[in-house]
């Protein structure tokens, strides 16, 4: 509802009970009944109050390391295309500080909603060109919301809203900003307070050093950076099948993703572990296919209270 409070701490982190309001809600993107099935973003923009947030944009622990511990600092007001492989790294409510490497880009995935906080019943949305990070620690419940930002400059990436226990999903930035635009003014978007690019030192190089940074092993490995003709032969691939093998109900989720070969691109096909799929070709316009089971994706709702299950936080 427009006009509508947003607190912090948020009602689950305060006894269920409203606590200072710093903004007021004003535009969101449109999730259900969406004329072309497929929703473009899952965010919002919310008008901030003067002098209740910080104007510089600083997100906790994107910073240098300071006496063992990774400071706030802005992320860079410019922002960056994902691509696999690129390190990343996040602040969030619930899992703080975490960085690792994505996995999959041009995704179309379908992701469940609760119709009400605390619902048993679902609806799903399909989205298309998400973002991937293979991962069980660096995002949970609570963590919706975080920016992901490329952990050697600190540029914005991508928005986190989904994911299950072994994959984080989230909006590629540019998608989120364009879907947001002014509603006076249609061609006029948001842009992003921060600073001069920065690495989130907490993910590079002084992780011994940052106390509370959860750093997966993947940012050990590393993911050569595909040529960007390779990917774009997996992406047409992808874009000429994804229809067909998403007509099978078991396969929730199609992208681009590193293939077995060094400096060859996949299409992977995310299954429901819950469910059996069909068989899914070994190449498909002789791009090569690889299969990961995964729990259904969902958006990433922290329930508030019992006594008030119209209220959620994303």
């Amino acid at each position: 509802i427009a006009g509508e409070p947003i607190t912090q701490p948020g009602l689950v982190d305060n006894s269920c009970t409203p606590a200072t309001p710093v903004a007021n809600f004003t535009q969101k993107v449109k999730l259900k009944n969406n004329p072309s099935n497929i929703a473009p973003a899952d965010a919002a923009l919310a008008q901030v109050i003067s002098g209740e947030v910080d104007t510089t944009g600083a997100i906790l622990q994107l910073g240098a390391v300071t006496g063992g511990l990774a400071q706030p600092a802005p992320p860079s007001s410019t922002i960056v295309a994902p691509a696999i492989g690129m390190q990343v790294a996040k602040s969030g409510r619930t899992t703080g500080l975490t960085c690792d490497l994505i996995e999959a880009t041009n995704m179309t995935v379908q992701v469940r909603y609760e119709n009400t906080c605390g619902s048993k019943t679902t609806f799903v949305v399909t989205y298309d060109n998400q973002v991937e990070i293979a991962s069980t620690t660096f995002s949970a419940a609570g963590d919706s919301g975080s920016l992901i930002v490329n952990a050697l400059t600190a540029e914005p990436v991508a928005l986190l809203f989904a994911g299950d226990n072994t994959s984080t999903i989230a909006n590629p930035i540019q998608a989120v900003l364009a879907a947001l635009p002014d509603p006076q003014h249609p061609t006029v978007f948001p842009t992003f307070v921060g600073g001069a690019k920065h690495p989130v030192s907490g993910c590079t190089g002084t992780l011994s050093g940052a106390s509370g940074v959860n750093a997966s092993t993947s940012m050990v490995r590393t993911v050569a950076r595909l040529a960007d003709v390779e990917i774009e032969r997996a992406a047409n691939a992808k874009r000429t099948h994804v229809a067909a093998l998403m007509t099978d109900p078991a396969i929730i989720g199609v992208g681009v993703a590193a293939g077995d070969t060094p400096g060859e691109a996949a299409i992977i096909v995310f299954a429901d572990q819950t469910k059996s799929h069909r068989a899914v070709p070994a190449t498909l316009d002789g791009v090569k296919t690889k299969v990961r089971t995964v729990e259904p994706f969902h958006a990433f709702e922290l329930h508030a209270c019992p006594a008030q299950p119209s209220i959620s936080l994303r």
